[in-house]
């Protein structure tokens, strides 16, 4: 290629137009750096403020979700789906989800008169990876209106504190922002098309281990940290000790602390701060087909750093549009049903997600990763997801008994509800 390049600069020797032409061509045509790559990872887009000016660049949610991959989190308005079961339905859906135990039963009789149960379903959180959204436009203190890939839209309000959230944006002109939420009119999410000239810097990436259990993949530490200028903060020998994670080789849990490990081979015992004792809230590992996954601090044993594979993390345009889910349904009585579904009464599109535990490892997975989800007893469900992956969720409303069960559209116009105790095995194409 190189030759080819070098043929076609001679015969346009002394033409400065021809050369300029060249120019474009090469620049179109080269592939995108490992560094290119790595920057199409960060969310990134266009902030309107309140008094109609703009900026654009590199965003930062808080101090933590700062990659495609991370997940938004927030409540569903109101349930559309209520319409749709019949008024027994849904006072038993109500009943079950204020359930309990006997004796907190007995106390709710005995104190507050005997139960009722309303008519309208309860409203679900909604969870995705900002990697689907298109645009936010923020409404009031806690409302947002959310715009997918395909143009619809969606209500959700509060549920967490990725609503009302510090906005940081790297503006590729005038530099860093911090901006509070009541200054932000819209939110626009963009690919990003060339090399940043700022951002927020390296993502972290490496392997967790566990007791049981390792886990590769882009890594979150403390539910916050998750690039290589971000700093791992503690107390050493009894003075205060900040370290940059991209100096990090290694981090073991050990004693009342941790054993930090740099790369120059320095090794410190790091102790009394969140960062590295049992109030860490965790350790997250973004996935590509498990989606995140959350190591509760009793889990964790090591992180041991690596260099970035390069070819990720995944770019805006990695996120396809949202589509229905489409399957189908077998009953305990060997009936089948086909169509579009509704799971738990709440998740309609494939880029949704469904959590549940294993031991104490919280996994939050894509609908859209899932090929087979089979309920095994009360308590908890088997997930297959499309690449053969399998493996048993529990703790969880989305795959044991206080899930509210899954409407389908057959032929008919209007949907079949089933209860989630009749459910045998789903199945999604």
């Amino acid at each position: 290629m190189k030759k080819k390049y070098f043929k076609i600069v001679q015969g346009l020797r002394l033409n400065p137009i021809g050369l300029v032409m060249v120019w474009v061509f090469l620049s179109i045509s080269a592939p995108l750096s490992a560094e290119s790559n790595i920057d199409q990872g960060f969310i990134y887009g266009r902030i309107t403020l309140t008094d109609g000016s703009t900026l654009q660049g590199p965003i930062r949610w808080g101090t933590e979700e700062t990659f495609w991959h991370d997940m938004f989190n927030s409540s569903k308005e109101e349930n559309e789906y209520s319409v749709y079961l019949s008024s027994k339905d849904l006072k038993e859906i109500n009943r079950k989800s204020h359930r309990g135990s006997g004796f907190e039963r007995f106390l709710r009789r005995v104190f507050g008169g005997f139960e009722r149960y309303s008519d309208e379903l309860t409203n679900h959180q909604f969870v995705c990876r900002f990697g689907e959204l298109k645009e936010m436009k923020l409404k009031g203190r806690s409302t947002v209106i959310l715009t997918f890939k395909d143009g619809k839209h969606l209500i959700v309000s509060g549920g967490s504190n990725d609503i009302r959230a510090t906005i940081t944006i790297l503006d590729q002109e005038s530099g860093e922002t911090e901006l509070k939420w009541d200054k932000i009119r819209t939110i626009e999410f963009l690919p990003v098309l060339q090399q940043l000239k700022e951002k927020f810097g390296q993502p972290l990436y490496g392997t967790v281990s566990t007791r049981s259990s390792q886990f590769k993949g882009y890594i979150q530490w403390d539910h916050q940290e998750c690039v290589n200028t971000d700093k791992l903060d503690g107390e050493c020998d009894d003075e205060d000790i900040s370290i940059e994670f991209g100096e990090i080789k290694s981090i073991e849990k050990f004693r009342s602390g941790s054993l930090v490990t740099l790369h120059s081979g320095k090794e410190y015992y790091v102790h009394g701060t969140n960062d590295v004792d049992d109030d860490n809230r965790g350790i997250v590992i973004n996935d590509l087909n498990f989606g995140k996954i959350l190591v509760e601090w009793d889990e964790f044993d090591q992180v041991v750093f690596e260099k970035n594979p390069g070819n990720l993390p995944a770019g805006y345009d990695d996120y396809s549009e949202p589509k229905e889910l489409i399957g189908k349904v077998r009953t305990r009585d060997g009936k089948e049903y086909a169509g579009r579904i509704v799971y738990d009464l709440d998740e309609a599109l494939d880029f949704e997600i469904i959590s549940g535990y294993q031991e104490d490892i919280q996994y939050e997975i894509p609908l859209r990763n899932i090929k087979t989800i089979t309920p095994s007893g009360a308590c908890c469900s088997k997930i297959t997801l499309k690449n053969g992956s399998t493996i048993e969720l529990e703790e969880e409303r989305d795959i044991d008994k206080d899930n509210d069960g899954l409407l389908v559209w057959g032929d008919a116009e209007e949907p079949t509800y089933l209860a989630w105790s009749k459910i045998k095995e789903i199945t999604f194409n």
